[in-house]
């Protein structure tokens, strides 16, 4: 913008001059003066009197007023907590609008006002019944024996035991041989004889080679390289045959897990049965391998116990045709424990749960799974001939994947007609690699009240031997001739992959959490909200 011009005017009042005609005749002082001259002239004629006014007027330039030269400021974000009770956040937005200088540029209001639908989460609803025991790590116990217990509501009030730790959702029992309850729920642990050992990185081999049945050894945090059992036996660290049968070796209850290598279940010579892996920190092409004969029925240990450890697969870009842990023995329970592998891409033959030779009675739940690359994550399956597999339980587990293709989901084949599975509780997200969520291919599996959401392929893919029922199943259309009711197959999902709609529906979804209490209002994800 150019310099502005101005100007300053000087006003001053002159003489009072009469005219007659054009003609000037004389000047005077005031109007009055004027007047009487031309009464004076005594002569008939239209006289004027004018007044001269001077104007001095002088010209002046000024500069411009200010301008605004500021670019206009970002747009800005801010995080703001959910109002209490709820929990969350939820990012609020302004931008600036021109306005005149000074101020230049006005600041917007926060924008939304309000938490947007689904950023807030409800507290969990109080379990009905106070305490609800999910699991616990040693099913078996000597006295004076840790026992770390699993769960809702376990901050109650216990009987029967001494408490060394407590908290809602984990506590650690010294266990003194009696029946204990904690809020008036039976710990589900038998007591039997046997001793309390302990080791740390420098004696681990020495105590672990002393295991006898019933003993409970528990390894103290640290980077423990020392072996145990049968050296001469293929490359696990820990390889346990028949002399190991029904002991335990699980990481010091409140300290880091002791980071080991694998651990193999027989010598040689025979298979360590009954034995309890706990707490530790495990990595290798297996965490566990149990030593089954993949052409011999049920030819794993039975009764095993692997709980609470963290599983990780450091194969790289190996095809190893099994699972992190491969279960072939009746009874064994896999319980709460977090596995990983490092992968750089999924090779289909690599799972981490792999169910083979007809095990029955095996039971998977509270394990969670996330930014694996692999084939099915939980996968029962046996190649050749079609295997009798009963009462496979899979259920409150967690499987997640960075990216839809990097993992498949839950898989049952290679059974018999007569086979039993129920699969229920599970959350699975972002999963599938244009294959499926659930994928069953015979026995009578039941499907019921999981959350599968962004899925590549198939939700699920069942035959007609097969009931689902009470899901959320959001991706590729559920397939197959299964028996189905009450399921929600529409809905939205957030960044995440989580559901915010459907809203809740009576008897759809998982509405009971497994602390045994309903599920509010709020759109939940699964077993773990």
């Amino acid at each position: 913008m150019g310099l502005v011009s101005a100007a300053t005017v000087t006003v001053q009042q002159g003489p009072w001059d009469l005219y007659r005609g054009s003609t000037k005749l004389s000047s005077h002082t005031t109007e009055v003066n004027c007047i009487e001259a031309a009464k004076a002239l005594d002569v008939t004629q239209t006289y004027i009197c004018r007044a001269r006014t001077t104007v001095s007027v002088v010209q002046t330039t000024e500069p411009p007023p200010p301008e605004c030269t500021a670019p206009q400021p970002p747009a800005e974000t801010r995080s703001v907590n959910c109002v209490a009770p709820t929990t969350g956040t939820w990012t609020q937005t302004r931008s600036y609008t021109a306005s005149a200088y000074p101020e230049c540029w006005a600041a917007g209001e926060w924008m939304p006002d309000t938490a947007p639908a689904g950023a807030c989460t409800e507290p969990p609803p109080t379990p009905s019944g106070g305490t609800s025991v999910s699991y616990t790590d040693l099913a078996y116990a000597p006295p004076n024996a840790l026992v770390t217990v699993f769960g809702f509501g376990l901050d109650a009030a216990v009987t029967g035991a001494e408490v060394v730790s407590q908290s809602a959702t984990k506590t650690v029992l010294k266990w003194t041989g009696s029946a204990a309850t904690i809020g008036g729920v039976a710990v589900p642990v038998t007591s039997r004889a046997g001793r309390v050992l302990e080791a740390t990185a420098s004696n681990f081999g020495t105590q672990c080679n002393s295991l006898k049945s019933g003993d409970v050894l528990y390894v103290h945090a640290g980077s423990v390289t020392q072996r145990c059992g049968v050296t001469t036996w293929g490359s696990e660290q820990i390889t346990l045959g028949t002399k190991f049968a029904n002991t335990a070796i699980v990481g010091y209850p409140g300290e880091a897990a002791p980071q080991m290598g694998s651990v193999r279940l027989d010598d040689g010579n025979g298979q360590g049965t009954g034995i309890t892996i706990a707490g530790l920190k495990l990595k290798g092409t297996q965490c566990l391998r149990d030593g089954s004969w993949w052409e011999t029925n049920e030819s794993g240990p039975a009764g095993g116990r692997f709980v609470n450890n963290d599983c990780f697969g450091n194969y790289g870009s190996s095809n190893t045709m099994t699972g992190l842990i491969n279960i072939g023995g009746d009874g064994v329970k896999v319980f709460g424990n977090h596995f990983s592998n490092n992968a750089p891409s999924p090779i289909n033959n690599n799972h981490a749960v792999y169910i083979n030779v007809g095990a029955d009675d095996v039971e998977v739940g509270w394990n969670k799974f996330d930014n694996m690359k692999m084939g099915h994550v939980i996968q029962q399956h046996t190649d050749g001939t079609a295997r009798l597999y009963e009462r496979i339980s899979i259920h409150d587990n967690e499987l997640s994947a960075g990216n839809n293709q990097d993992m498949r989901g839950i898989n049952i084949s290679g059974c018999t007609s007569d086979s039993t599975a129920d699969i229920y509780n599970n959350v699975l997200t972002n999963v599938g690699q244009q294959f499926s969520g659930i994928m069953v291919y015979c026995g009578k599996a039941t499907i019921r009240q999981n959350t599968l959401s962004k899925i590549s392929g198939p939700t699920v893919n069942a035959p007609s031997s097969a009931v689902v029922k009470n899901n959320i199943l959001l991706g590729g259309a559920a397939t197959g001739g299964f028996k189905g009711t009450d399921n929600v197959t529409t809905g939205t999902v957030d960044a995440d992959g989580h559901p915010t709609t459907p809203t809740h529906a009576p008897n759809v979804g998982i509405n009971m959490d497994h602390a045994g209490a309903p599920r509010g209002s709020t759109v939940t994800v699964g077993a773990y909200e």
